[in-house]
Order: C-alpha cells, then sequence, then structure tokens
C-alpha cells in the first residue's frame, strides 16, 4: 500500500509543477508547463496501471514490481525534478535578460526621444536658414538691382569725367598757351630756399616755429623743386646764402622761391645774431640785372616776420573806410612777388602750431596749387586767415609779375 500512496504523492507534486512555473515566465511558460502536465500524465496513468496490476498479480510478484516500478518512477521523479530546476534556472536567466533587455529598451527609447527632441530643433534651424536664405536672397536682389543702378551712375560719372579732363586739358592748353602764364615745365622747376632763425642771441626764442619748416618743404617739393633748408642763420650766412643763389645757374629752372621766417620789424627780418636785414636788399641777388639766368622768371619771396610793434583787431563793417595802408616798400624790379604775413606796422604771430601764415599758404598750395594761379592762392590765404578761429589776421602781398604763375607744369 506504501508503493501506491508514493505514486500518489508524485503524481500529485507533478500536477502542481505547470501552475509553479506559469508563476515563474509569463512569457515562455506554457511550453514547460506543457511538458510537465504530460509527465504529471504519464506519473498518473503509471499510478493507475500499478494498482490494476495490484489487483490481478500474486502478492510477492506484485511487490516486487511496483518496488520496480517505483524505483523506476523515483528515478524518473528525480530527472523530472532536476529538468524543473533546470527549467526554473532557465527562467531565471530569461527574466534578468529581460530586465537586461527592459533596460536596453529604457535607454534606447530614452536616446530615441533626444533624437526626437534634436531632429526637432533641426527642423526648426532648418526652417528659420531657410527664412533667412529667403530674406538674404531677396537682399541680395535688392543689392545687385542697387549695384547695377551705381554700375550705371558710376558709367555715367565716369563718362562725365572724361568729357570733364578734356575739357579741362582744353581750358589748360588755352590758359597755358596764353602769354599771361609763366612758362613751367622744367624738372625741377625751381631751387626753393627755407631759412628758419628759432634761436636768437639776445631775441626771445621762436617757440614752436620748427614744424613750418617741415611743411613748407613738403607742398614745394612735391610740385618738384629742389628744396634747401637752413636754420639759425646769423647775418653775414643769410647774405652769402641769398647771394649764392643769386650767382647760381638757373637756366634749367622755371623760377626761384624763398622762404624766410624769423624775427622782423618795419621792411626788416632778423638774424639769429640779432642784426636787422631789409628785406629788399635781400632780394636784390635775384633781380633780373644781379642773376640774368632768372630773368624774365618769377622770383617769389614769403616772409614770415613782424613788420612792426601794432596788433591785428576785427573791425565792425560800419567803421570802416575806404583809406588802405601804404606799403613802405616799392618793388622797382620786375617778376617780383613778396608776400608778407602780416601788413606794415603790424606783428605777425605764432601759435602751438606754428605760424597761421605758413599753415595756411603750405594747406593752399597742396590743395589749389595745381588749378589755380599764384595771386588767386594768395587772396584764399587772406580769406582764411581773416576768418580763422585763431583772429582776425591778413597778410599782405606786393608783386611786380607780369603774368600769371602756376606751381603746375604749364607745359
Amino acid at each position: 500500500m506504501r508503493e501506491p500512496l508514493q505514486m500518489v504523492v508524485l503524481s500529485l507534486f507533478l500536477s502542481q509543477q505547470p501552475a509553479k512555473v506559469n508563476r515563474l515566465t509569463p512569457t515562455r511558460g506554457s511550453r514547460y508547463a506543457t511538458e510537465i502536465n504530460r509527465l504529471a500524465t504519464e506519473s498518473n496513468r503509471l499510478v493507475t496501471k500499478s494498482s490494476l496490476a495490484t489487483e490481478r498479480d500474486p502478492p510477492t510478484t506484485k511487490i516486487y514490481r511496483l518496488s520496480t516500478e517505483r524505483d523506476r518512477l523515483a528515478y524518473k521523479n528525480s530527472c523530472l525534478t532536476t529538468e524543473i530546476d533546470r527549467l526554473i534556472t532557465e527562467i531565471s536567466l530569461l527574466k534578468n535578460e529581460r530586465g537586461s533587455l527592459a533596460t536596453k529598451n529604457y535607454h534606447l527609447t530614452t536616446k530615441n526621444d533626444h533624437l526626437t527632441t534634436e531632429k526637432v530643433q533641426l527642423i526648426t534651424e532648418r526652417d528659420q536658414l531657410t527664412t533667412e536664405k529667403d530674406r538674404l536672397t531677396i537682399e541680395n536682389d535688392r543689392l545687385a538691382t542697387k549695384n547695377n543702378n551705381l554700375t550705371m551712375e558710376n558709367d555715367r560719372l565716369i563718362a562725365e569725367k572724361g568729357q570733364a579732363t578734356v575739357e579741362i586739358e582744353r581750358l589748360k592748353k588755352v590758359i597755358f598757351s596764353n602769354k599771361i602764364v609763366y612758362p613751367m615745365h622744367n624738372s625741377p622747376k625751381g631751387v626753393c630756399l627755407i631759412i628758419n632763425n628759432i634761436n636768437f642771441k639776445g631775441m626771445d626764442r621762436r617757440i614752436e616755429a620748427e614744424g613750418d619748416t617741415g611743411r613748407l618743404a613738403t607742398v614745394f617739393g612735391s610740385f618738384d623743386f629742389e628744396v634747401t633748408t637752413f636754420q639759425d642763420l646769423d647775418h653775414s650766412n643769410m647774405v652769402d646764402v641769398l647771394m649764392k643763389q643769386g650767382e647760381r645757374d638757373h637756366s634749367n629752372h622755371d623760377c626761384f622761391v624763398c622762404c624766410i621766417m624769423s624775427h622782423g620789424t618795419t621792411g626788416k627780418v632778423f638774424s639769429s645774431n640779432d642784426v636787422g636785414l631789409d628785406i629788399l636788399e635781400l632780394i636784390k641777388p635775384l633781380n633780373a640785372t644781379r642773376c640774368t639766368s632768372l630773368c624774365g622768371k618769377p622770383k617769389m619771396f614769403f616772409i614770415q616776420a613782424c613788420q612792426g610793434e601794432k596788433h591785428q583787431c576785427a573791425q565792425k563793417k560800419d567803421n570802416q573806410t575806404d583809406a588802405s595802408a601804404t606799403s613802405t616798400f616799392v618793388a622797382k624790379e620786375a617778376d617780383i612777388f613778396y608776400g608778407l604775413a602780416t601788413v606794415p606796422g603790424y606783428t605777425a604771430i605764432r601759435h602751438d602750431y606754428g605760424a597761421p601764415y605758413v599753415h595756411y599758404l603750405a594747406t593752399t598750395l597742396e590743395k589749389y596749387g595745381k588749378t589755380h594761379d599764384l595771386l588767386t592762392m594768395m587772396a584764399m590765404v587772406n580769406e582764411n586767415m581773416n576768418t580763422s578761429e585763431q583772429g582776425r589776421l591778413v597778410s599782405s602781398f606786393h608783386s611786380t609779375l607780369r603774368k600769371k604763375v602756376y606751381l603746375c607744369k604749364t607745359e
């Protein structure tokens, strides 16, 4: 009776395994549950067969046969237990794999969400770039149209410039071919002598006067003059420098320029050793009689020096009279021009940037020297000095020029 009881217990054990397997692995447990049900059915069949055999066989034979069958079932039960443990282990591994796959799936889902977000951002950026591209295309078309208009306008201006250039050249030929213009065709055009006395023996130093030399040297050098500069010459050296220029051969020159900057008084300029030199006496070595190679050629002198002690000041128009100052200089030689930084009897001022006369003379010659004659430019210098912020100033000049002087090439 023990053996049938054990078979019943085994049958009950096997009948309970499918539910256990189903609880462990819902996904793949059905296959294992089917196998266990098959084994449980086989066990029940064997129990039934054993019961039937017990009823028919003799007791001894039945006992032996049942014992054998019990051992066989025990072995088979052991195998089933081992198989069930293996299946449980496999189920556990599958559960772990499933958890790993779930984690990977989560990461992939997260990554997919990030990629989706990035995709949306890229689409948005693409749309923005497309909009910007369209805007730039419209702007480019507008600029292209404007460029075409500017090109047409530029072509028109070039054409007008060409016509104006032709007209200017025609007028130059008319003007420069006229007998009232001094010819300027040599290279260099002539000598430009610059004397700047800054330091004196007993007189005040001419502060801020150093830069005037460079200004004049630059502008006359630009008009192809042979520039020579001197500083702080005593009376003998000043006379000697001008005497040597009078003795020099100027046959290959068109004109002569001399700029003197120093202290001065009426009709005179001072040397560095405080000797007053008469301006007309300084000019004499260059007149037509003393320097025949300059005969008939313009000789220009620019004097930055006081010509008295009075100070120039503004005067209202309703107080003006028709009287004008009469110069103490009378130029007897022809083709001579000399300009003064002031008028006779008045001082010539300087500022921190140098002398206003030298400043406006240099800037006017630089700006208008290629298109205007000398006397016209000296009128401009006067106007600029008179309207300057430094005060109501005016220069003066005296001329025995017979023709117009252009610093540019006239032939």
